[in-house]
């Protein structure tokens, strides 16, 4: 099944999101 692509992908945007939202000022 595809779920645990989609659910890494998921991951990976929050994470991202968490980063950015760190390097702001």
């Amino acid at each position: 099944t595809r779920n645990i692509l989609i659910n890494i992908f998921i991951i990976i945007i929050i994470w991202y999101s968490i980063n950015c939202r760190s390097t702001s000022p």
